[in-house]
C-alpha cells in the first residue's frame, strides 16, 4: 500500500511540476497561462466531436502502451510498436477483404483477428 501512495505522489507531483513550468514558459513567452490551458482543453474535449477524435487517437496509443508494458517487464525493448500495429491493421483489412465474397466469413473473421496480431 506504501508503495501505491509513493507512485501517486510522484504522479501529482510530477504533473503539479509540468503545469508550472508549462506557465513559467508562458509567461516568458509573452501568453496568458490560463488563456492557453483553457484553449488546449476546449480544443482536445470542448464537444463531442473533438472528443470522439481524442479517443480515436487515444485508444491505439493505449494499446501500443500495454503491449509495451508487457515487454519491459519481461526485460526486453521494443522501439516499432507503432509499425506492428499499422501493420497488423493492414493484414488483418487484406484477410477480410480476401473473404469478402466467401461462403464462410466467420473463419475469415477469425483469420483476420490472428493475422493483426
Amino acid at each position: 500500500m506504501q508503495e501505491v501512495k509513493q507512485t501517486f505522489f510522484y504522479a501529482v507531483v510530477l504533473i503539479v511540476g509540468v503545469l508550472c513550468l508549462t506557465t513559467l514558459i508562458l509567461f516568458l513567452a509573452g501568453a496568458p497561462p490560463i488563456d492557453a490551458f483553457k484553449h488546449i482543453f476546449l480544443g482536445s474535449v470542448g464537444s463531442w466531436i473533438k472528443f470522439t477524435q481524442v479517443l480515436m487517437a487515444w485508444i491505439p496509443l493505449t494499446l501500443c502502451a500495454c503491449g509495451l508494458v508487457y515487454t519491459f517487464r519481461i526485460g526486453l525493448w521494443n522501439i516499432g510498436i507503432e509499425g506492428q500495429v499499422v501493420a497488423g491493421a493492414i493484414s488483418a483489412t487484406a484477410i477480410l477483404r480476401m473473404g469478402a465474397a466467401s461462403t464462410m466469413p466467420e473463419l475469415f473473421l477469425v483469420l483476420a483477428f490472428f493475422g493483426g496480431m
